[in-house]
């Protein structure tokens, strides 16, 4: 499926929506309205003007529903979708996964130390990718293919500024 989000804030999504993940978007309570959107393989997840996530289509292993809950003022700030578990970065920094965990594409998260923190993250099948703010990539989860193995090696100055995960 796709999921796009309107000048006015509204998310529509078309194609495959075997688990409502095209028909069964939330609605908000005006001034609310949704700023960012993923589309994971059978879910779909966004963050609204409110900082908050939501998460509607399949709920097997949690993706939608284990969303965890943070101590204002952090706030989601990014969200990413995989296949069967959700990742997201906070105002602090931090990624947060929830859904399956099969791979450990969910509980090895790096640690990172201070001051670098979370800028990206992408949520793949079943492995999860993130930029650092010193410009590194890091990988966990599945490596059956080598995409968290096999990271090419950059030259400074150059540093990564965009990561995707299929």
């Amino acid at each position: 499926h796709t999921a796009a989000i309107t000048s006015a804030g509204r998310i529509l999504c078309w194609g495959g929506d075997r688990f409502g993940q095209c028909s069964r978007i939330p609605t908000l309570t005006p001034p609310e309205y949704f700023q960012s959107v993923a589309a994971g393989y059978l879910h779909t997840a966004a963050i609204t003007s409110a900082n908050r996530i939501l998460c509607w289509g399949c709920d097997r292993f949690g993706r939608c529903s284990r969303i965890p809950t943070l101590t204002p003022p952090e706030s989601f700030q990014m969200v990413a979708a995989g296949r069967c578990h959700t990742a997201a970065i906070t105002s602090a920094g931090r990624i947060l996964c929830w859904g399956s965990d099969q791979e450990s594409q969910c509980s090895r998260i790096p640690t990172l130390t201070p001051p670098e923190s979370f800028q990206m993250v992408a949520a793949g099948r079943c492995h999860t990718a993130a930029i650092t703010s010193a410009g590194r990539i890091l990988c966990w989860g599945g490596d059956q293919f080598g995409q968290c193995s096999r990271m090419p090696t950059l030259t400074p100055p150059e540093s990564f500024q965009m990561v995707a995960a299929g």
